[in-house]
């Protein structure tokens, strides 16, 4: 197997928690000189209390699947080209109603250039990699959904009805069975046709991994820390009360692979949040992934 390196995953959340629809976490995946392509299931949940409730006021809880198919294409030696295409699912539970919502969401591509890789260097003791990528995000999913004669609220909505850029570096060293890698994400939000826009979003993750071979099958626990900040959303131009926040996530993979086929599984739990000035509680989280090497 050739030195590990990475590839992208986008997450879905709730606006009003200050988590972006077009936020994105990389994550490792091995063997840059093939194609492959992949299913991955994302799930997160958010509770809240209204603004000004008062004692015994029982909190909303949304909760957001989402179903993914995405590729990665070799076009050279150093370029890469990824796609997403995202079906999301949300339901938000009040103590009053229930409300589901499911659609094709945003599609996303993007292009990732390999600065250096001394992965296949068989004198080097280190292997370091450096990539850098960045794309777009099309308003692909609907953005104005109505029930029962309402408007949804932007964070129900399939998509965001705005044009996004994300943006990724990623600095990879592995010594051995041992590894490390940092990595920096940004995005750089539109407004949609109603003039609303989802606050910048950036990240910043620490990733340590050790690689294990048995036979055929390879297996990479890991453990990392992620710093997520979200700048506040915008209507009009006008700021929007009770969005944007910080929020730091601990974070446990195992990702497993056997000739053209890997399994990669990922669980993220909150260690530090302040999110929609404090009345947003982020809950666990969980993404899965197949994908097929070819």
């Amino acid at each position: 197997m050739a030195f590990l390196m990475l590839g992208a995953q986008f997450v879905q959340a709730c606006d009003s928690c200050g988590c972006a629809a077009s936020g994105s976490q990389l994550g490792i995946l091995p063997q840059l000189n093939k194609h492959f392509v992949g299913y991955q299931y994302q799930f997160s949940r958010f509770t809240s209390l209204p603004h000004g409730s008062v004692e015994g006021d029982k909190p909303t809880q949304e909760t957001f699947h989402t179903h993914q198919l995405w590729t990665r294409f070799v076009v050279r030696k150093r370029l890469q080209v990824f796609a997403f295409l995202p079906y999301k699912v949300t339901i938000r539970n009040t103590e009053k109603e229930t409300t589901k919502v499911g659609g094709l969401s945003d599609i996303t591509l993007l292009s990732n250039i390999i600065l250096f890789n001394t992965s296949q260097n068989a004198t080097r003791p280190i292997k370091q990699a450096l990539q850098l990528s960045a794309g777009i995000k099309l308003p692909t999913g609907k953005s104005d959904v109505v029930q029962n004669g309402l408007m949804l609220h932007n964070n129900m909505q399939p998509g965001t009805g705005s044009f996004d850029i994300p943006m990724n570096l990623v600095y990879t060293m592995r010594y051995k069975s041992f590894g490390t890698n940092a990595e920096f994400n940004f995005t750089k939000n539109g407004s949609n046709k109603r003039h609303f826009q989802y606050g910048n979003r950036t990240a910043t993750t620490l990733r340590a991994f050790i690689w294990n071979e048995f036979k055929k099958v390879s297996l990479l626990p890991n453990l990392g820390i992620t710093y997520e900040y979200a700048r506040q959303d915008r209507q009009n131009a006008v700021i929007q009360d009770f969005t944007g926040g910080e929020n730091v996530l601990a974070q446990f993979g195992l990702d497993t692979y056997y000739q053209h086929f890997g399994i990669n599984l990922l669980f993220q739990k909150s260690v530090y949040q302040h999110i929609g000035d404090g009345h947003i509680n982020n809950r666990p989280r969980m993404t899965a992934n197949f994908i097929y090497l070819f």
